[in-house]
Formats: structure tokens, sequence, C-alpha cells
């Protein structure tokens, strides 16, 4: 028939999901009764050509365009199924599925294990689907999400990472017309007063083309106006949605006062709960900078744009190096060798998590690949125990078709029965991954939804039909070779296959697993530099307006350390402006004094620290060269700093760094090398140590600051945080101390994702080679049965029971091996997926391999002996007499 023009389709993978999503109509096409069929492919070609239409003018694509293609295309077969269940064959389907569960509660056995293991496998499935929605597939909740983009600096000297931008470049990408909105952001929290109480909000300094960058609305009230986001604007204040419903009751708010870092704000509004923009924030105030961070060599702010009508971003991004280029051009001394990018926004959140999703999804689907084999197996035998029973119904007068319907009905019905068991086991699945995830970021929320319900019901049709067909064409040979008493060989033959094909792909699933726990355990065995055991962080924010000074800052910190010390609960304190793994970073350009700008340009970024003597002590980071920080560097004495073992390995190579004079602020002022300390991994285990530079705390002061304690015992982080919170909330009332947590905890949070993974794939590799043994066994026991009589005369005529074990061990040794090898084979090929989730082990680790080959024979061994042991016991004279 003539069907609808495809159009132009705008890539590969476009035309790949189209192309399946037809084909997925042509198999429904084919369930409709045929009086029906012309009539309902016309219907879905056109519905599906005007999606396509739809998603194109929409610029909708990647996985996001094939869910919505192909789940309609999925829904075809439901309506199909119901067209054919309209025809008056309805009552024998009736009969075909009272008569299916008459025979399975006759076998609650079967049907308990088959039900609990393809629920496992579609619950794992349903959970990981729910996972990759939330991450990939979910809509944000913002006005045209998919045109809303994040702006980055690039530097030549440091590729692949993004950098922040400075007020002057992100006013001339304004003004380049490339955007319809540009925002500037950046994370700031505050000293919130509640009734009796003060609490530490996470806030936002933002642009006042917030409301009109993100394409929302406020819920009441207002956004900003351009006037309050200049110097000596008013002070006010939009509360986020979760933050006015936690804590404010959701009561009318708008013109009221609340106290901010001890000052009054007045409330203009309420953002929806979609804004998590900076990621953290509950509370937004209008940006204001002022002083040097107006200036272009102040890089600091996060940026986010909505592409301007008609523009691409491909479009965008060639726009922007054209602007980049006339920036450096103007302002060689700041901007050379630097660039302005921009990606959209769920591009940027998801690129890191696309090799461990594109694991996990593989692994899922391995595993039910896995169950309908099993599946499978278990139906062939129990198709050959009723062959007797279908070659009665075909000498009977039943047609082919009407047996294999009986038989497709039952598998249906068990399907059914699994994939609601699967359903109701993946959301508890997905709501217990907050469990294994202590770290994850606000906007990715797994949850069981409609989306999730048709894949499950998805998968449980696909599972019906894998593990369907072959019991079914087995049984439709048997029925009456059954009555004349022919061999069962061919039955024999399918489950050896199904078997092979267990272990190869347990195999599969069990190197992945081995490589991930090598991995983890090669990764939280870095030396981070420092000693976590036994310490405790917490970090808090001065108000601005009431420590307005240098003194005031000093003092407040020097008088809060002196009293925290005088604790019994803890050993050592110091504060610090970016606590590892736990604050951020704070990166500066750098020169040693006689530096052009020149080589000025391609000295690389140093975190910047300032700390108050005895931090090295409290972490345990040990002096290698010169001095550390001590009491007299006050603010009064010579400029000084410490810097680490990489800075000086790598800048100052054989020359001794103490003594040397760098500057990393503006105006210039340098600073003399006192010491170097050892290096420490500031952000990940995985990121080799950067440059760091330490300056004292009195003279680089900060009022937000982190406390690192070290607890009086190892064990005591406990009663030491507890100390910490009520020392502050003696010292300043109006204080509150965040993110209060032992950092050991934030160690093991940085390695989230890996520690996610590893627990996931051994569970699934267990469970594959659980079912697995149960497969082996299985051949070995059907191999029994089937020559007992060989077996019988053989031990009649003297044979011993290792020659026994031998004849029915051969079979099944090979079986396994040729799995194991095959699946060995294929974990070698698609070796080179998983580098991107692996740390400090080869995707082909000689160990992992040999570990998992020796150990899956172990068990394969195992799985044969019971069954084999059976057939020791074999009595020849009963062998006879059954035969």
């Amino acid at each position: 028939m003539n069907r609808p023009g495809p159009g132009v389709e705008g890539s590969g993978g476009r035309e790949a999901a189209g192309r399946l999503a037809r084909w997925l109509i042509g198999g429904a096409v084919v369930v409709v009764p045929p009086v029906h069929r012309e009539r309902w492919e016309r219907e879905w070609d056109a519905e599906l050509w005007h999606r396509e239409r739809r998603l194109d003018s929409e610029g909708i694509g990647g996985i996001r365009r094939a869910a919505l293609l192909i789940g309609p295309a999925l829904g075809a077969f439901v309506h199909a199924g119901w067209l054919r269940l309209q025809r008056p064959g309805l009552d024998a389907l009736r009969q075909d599925v009272r008569f299916a569960l008459r025979t399975y509660r006759r076998s609650p056995g079967f049907v308990a294990a088959a039900v609990a293991t393809l629920g496992l496998g579609i619950a794992a499935n349903v959970a990981v689907f729910a996972v990759i929605e939330g991450a990939f597939l979910e809509p944000y909740g913002y006005g045209e999400a998919d045109r809303l983009g994040v702006l980055g600096g690039s530097d030549a000297e440091r590729p692949g990472e993004i950098l922040p931008l400075s007020i002057p470049d992100l006013e001339e990408v304004r003004e380049s017309g490339v955007f319809q909105s540009v925002m500037a952001a950046d994370w700031d929290p505050f000293n919130v007063r509640l009734d009796d109480r003060t609490e530490w909000v996470g806030g936002g300094l933002v642009s006042a083309s917030m409301f009109e960058t993100l394409g929302i609305e406020p819920l009441r009230g207002r956004g900003f106006a351009p006037d309050e986001d200049g110097a000596g604007g008013p002070r006010v204040v939009v509360l986020g949605e979760a933050f006015w419903r936690r804590e404010l009751g959701g009561a009318e708010v708008v013109g009221r006062s609340l106290s901010l870092d001890g000052e009054p704000y007045e409330i203009i509004g309420v953002a929806p709960a979609a804004v998590d923009i900076p990621e953290g924030a509950e509370l937004w105030v209008p940006l204001r900078p002022t002083g040097e961070r107006l200036t272009r060599r102040s890089n600091w702010l996060s940026a986010y744009a909505r592409l301007a009508p008609d523009v691409t971003w491909e479009g965008a991004g060639a726009s922007l190096d054209v602007l980049s280029a006339r920036i450096a051009a103007a302002h060689p001394e700041t901007n050379e060798g630097r660039s302005i990018t921009v990606e959209s926004l769920r591009d940027r959140r998801t690129g890191g998590l696309k090799p461990a999703f594109l694991a996990l999804a593989g692994a899922v689907g391995v595993l039910l690949l896995i169950v309908c084999a099993n599946l499978a197996s278990l139906m062939l035998a129990r198709s050959a125990r009723r062959a007797t029973e279908l070659g009665v119904r075909r000498a009977l007068g039943a047609s082919r078709g009407r047996v294999a319907r009986q038989l497709i009905t039952e598998s249906l019905a068990l399907a059914a029965l699994g994939g609601a068991c699967g359903l109701l086991v993946g959301g508890w699945s997905v709501r217990g991954l907050g469990q294994l995830v202590a770290v994850r970021p606000v906007w990715f929320v797994p949850d069981i939804d409609a989306s999730v319900a048709w894949v499950a019901f998805g998968l449980t049709l696909a599972s019906a039909v894998i593990f369907g067909i072959a019991p079914i064409r087995a049984a439709s040979r048997q029925a009456f070779d059954s009555l004349a008493g022919a061999s069962r060989g061919s039955t024999g033959r399918r489950r050896d296959v199904l078997v092979f094909a267990q272990v190869a792909l347990s195999t599969v699933l069990l190197i992945a697993a081995g490589l991930l726990v090598r991995s983890l355990s090669e990764l939280t065995s870095v030396d981070p530099g420092f000693d976590a055991r036994g310490r405790v962080s917490g970090t808090i924010q001065l108000p601005d307006a009431e420590y307005d000074t240098d003194e005031l800052v000093t003092g407040f910190v020097d008088r809060l350390i002196v009293a925290v010390e005088a604790r019994p609960e803890i050993a050592r304190a110091a504060a610090v402006t970016r606590m590892p793994f736990r604050s951020g970073t704070n990166s500066v350009m750098w020169w040693e004094e006689g530096q052009d700008d020149e080589a000025y340009r391609r000295n690389p970024q140093a975190l910047l620290n300032s700390v108050t003597p005895g931090y090295f002590e409290a972490l345990g980071i040990d002096i290698t060269r010169g001095r550390a920080l001590d009491p007299r560097d006050d603010g009064d004495a010579e400029a000084v700093a410490v810097i680490s073992e990489a800075f000086a390995r790598g800048y100052f190579g054989d020359r001794d760094p103490v003594g040397a004079h760098i500057s990393f602020s503006y105006p210039t002022r340098f600073v003399t090398v006192v010491g170097v300390v050892a290096d420490t991994r500031h952000v990940s285990l995985e990121q080799e140590p950067r440059y760091q530079i330490y300056a004292p705390f009195a003279q680089r002061p900060t009022t937000r600051v982190s406390i690192a304690v070290q607890a009086a015992s190892p064990g005591a982080t406990g009663p030491a945080a507890q100390a910490l919170r009520d020392v502050v909330r003696s010292v300043e009332p109006d204080v509150a101390v965040a993110g209060l947590a032992p950092v050991e905890a934030a160690l093991s949070a940085s390695v989230w994702r890996l520690r996610l993974l590893t627990r996931v794939f051994w569970a699934f590799g267990a469970f594959a080679l659980l079912l697995s043994a149960v497969g082996i066994a299985g051949v070995v026991a059907t191999s029994v049965a089937r020559r007992t009589r060989e077996i019988g005369v053989r031990v009649a005529l003297g044979a011993r029971p290792t020659q026994v074990i031998g004849l029915v061990g051969r079979h099944t040794a090979a079986l396994v091996a040729g799995g194991v090898v095959t699946g060995a084979g294929v974990a070698l090929v698609l070796g080179r997926v998983a580098e991107g989730t692996l740390y400090g082990v080869e995707p082909r680790d000689p160990l992992t391999f040999a570990v998992v080959v020796a150990a899956f024979t172990a068990v394969g061994a195992v799985a044969a002996l019971l069954p084999a042991r059976r057939a020791m016991a074999i009595d020849p004279a009963d062998a006879l007499r059954a035969d």
C-alpha cells in the first residue's frame, strides 16, 4: 500500500528509530484480523508520520526521539490484540486460559520458580530503565528545556576542562544575539533565621534574567527586576518552593521579611520546585558583583543561556568560536588561548554518566536473555513430559496451530505473572537505589511512571516470545512422535544450546563484575594525601555585614579553633576555605616573579586554599621541604605561602622552590614560598593531584570556612561532630554548621558511581551464575534419565563409579567449557565499552578472566555432581525392568 512519505530525517539514528517503529507496526498488523488489516495499517502509518514531523519541528532527537516513536508502535500490538479478541474465537481463548491455569495449579513449584526467575529479570530491567529515564528521558521542569544550555570557558592548555566565565565575557555573549537570554549564577549559602533557630540554606546569586532564561513563571509574586541587579539595589529574595513549604508552611509570604546573614531581605516571589540552578540552591538573591569580580581576569561564574529562535546548538557553537577569537584579539592578556563554549543542559548533566548507564543497560539486557534461556529450558523439559498428552490431542483432531495456541497462552500467562511481579519488585528496587547511592544530583530522581510500566509490559511480551518459541516448536514435533515412541534427542539438543548460551552470557556478566571489583579496589586504595580516619568537617558562613573586616573574621575563627580544641572529644582543629572532597575548589592563575605574559598564560591553574596554623597536622599532611604555616604568619607579617609537591615538581623541577616569589592576586602581591607539602587529591580519587597553594588564613581570610577536627579517638567521630556543633552555637548563635560529617564518608561518596555499578553487576552476576548452575544440573539430570538403560547395562558389565561419572560428565564438561570460552571471548571483544568505567585495570585483565573461568568451572562441576551421583546409584535390574 502507499504510505505517507518519510520526509527528511536528521541523522542515521533518527532513520533507525523510524524504521524500527515501522517494522513494529508491520508486526502488529499481522495480529489484526485480515478484514481490518489495511485500514489499521493506514491509520498507524499516518499517526507515525505525523509524530515524526512533530518531533522534527521541535528538534527532538536521540534516545528521547526513539522512545517517543517506538513506544506508540509497541502500543499498536495491544490494540491489535484487542481487535483480535473481538472475533468469535474469544471463547476458545478463554478455554485456553482456564486450561493453562488448571495446568499450572498442578505444578506450583514450577510456576513459583518460573515467576520468581522472570520477575527478578524484569524487575532489574524496570529499575534500570527508571534510572535511565530519570537521567536521560524525563523532561526538566523548564520551558522548552531542550533549548536551555550551559556556557563555559575552555583553555587550550587545559583540554576537556570546563572553566568559569568573567562578567565582561558574559556581557559580550549577551550582546552577540546568539541567545535569547543569558543568566549568570554562583552558589552562596546563607544563615537564615527561622523563629528560635538558625539554619544553613544553600543560595544562588543570580542575574535578574533568571526566570526569563529558565523559561518559567514564579509560583507566587515576581522575579527580579533589572534595577535590583545593580550595586546599591534593594535587598530582595526569591524562595524555592521546597524551602517555602518546609520552613514557612506554604503561607502567603510575598512582602514579608526574612533574615539572611543577619540582614533583612524582602521576599518578592516563590520559584517552582523544578528550579535547581545553581545546584543545591533553595533561595536566590541578585548577583551584584563589585570590585575585582567585575574584571575580565576574574573568572568565577557559572552561566546558562537560552537559544535564540532559529538558532541550533551547532550554529551557536560556531558563533561563539568567532566571538571568542574576537575577544582574544582585543584582550590577549586575559583571553589568548581561551574560548567560550556552550552545551545543552541535558548533555552537560548526563555526559559523564553515559558510560555507566550504557554498561547497566547492557547488563540487564544480558540478564534478561539468561532468564529467558533458563525459562525456555524449563519449558522444554515440561513439554517433553507432556509429549504424550499433546500427542493424544493431535490424534483426536487438534491442529498444529491449535496446540501451538494453547502453548502460547500458557507462555503468556506465565509471563504476565512474572511481569506483574517484576513491576512490583522493580518499584521497590528503584526506591532502594537511594540507599545504594549516597550522593546523587538533585535533578536525578528515578521513579516508576507510565513509561516504565509500558516498558515492563513490552519486556513481558518479548520474554514470552523468547522463552516460548523453542518449547512450541519442540512440542509440535513431539506430539505424534511420542505416540510412536520416537527419540527425544532433539529436545536434549535444544536444552544444550540454551544452557550453552546461559553459561556464555553469565561469563560475560561475571567478568564485567570482576573488572569493576578490581577497579573499585584500586580506586579505594589510592592515597588521598591526608588521613581521613577519625576526622570530621563542617562548613560555616559568617554574615558579611557583621564580619566586614579581615580582623573580625580572623578573630572569630581564632576564638572558634581555641574553643573547639578545648573540648575533650577533639584532639586537633583547624580551618580551611575549601575542604578536600567537601567544599568545591577555588582555581587561580598564578605567576612567578620575573615571568612574562606569554609564560604566565602557559602556567596551569592552581587550587588556592587559606588555612590556619595546625591544618596540615590536623589532617596528617606531611611537610616535605621548608616549614609549615604557623601563628607568626599573621596579617602584619610577610606574605607567605606553602605549595604542593605537584607544583614544586611540575614547575620548579630541580630548583628549590623555598624562597621563590609567586603571586595569585590582583593587584599583584608577591608572596614568599616557605614550604612544600605532600600532594592531596581534592575533588576525586581518580583525578591526579593538581598544583596547590596554601596561604595563611590570617593573610587571606574568607567569611565561608570549613572547620576540620581530629577526634580524640578514631572511632569517636560522632561525639566530635556534636562537640563542634555545640561550640559554634555557643560562640555565634546566628551561624549554622552545614555538611557536618566524617571525612571518610566524603571519600566514600566520591566513588558512588563505581560502587553502585560494582554492587549491581555482582548481584546480576550471582543471579546469572545461579541460573546457569540450575541449567547445568537440569541438563545432567535429563541426560541421566535418558540414558538410564545404557548406564544400567554398563554397571552390570562392571563399570566403575568414575567411569559412570565420566560417561555423563564429559558432555556437560564440554558444554560448560565451550560456554565459558565463548563468554570470555565476547568479554574480550566488548572490553573497550567498559574502559570509561574502569580505573587502574585493563578491560582485558588476565587475572580477572582467570579467576572467573576457574570459579565458573568449579560451580559447573558442583552443579553437575548431584545428578551424576544418581547415575552411580542406578540398579541395573531396575533399569532393565523400567525399559
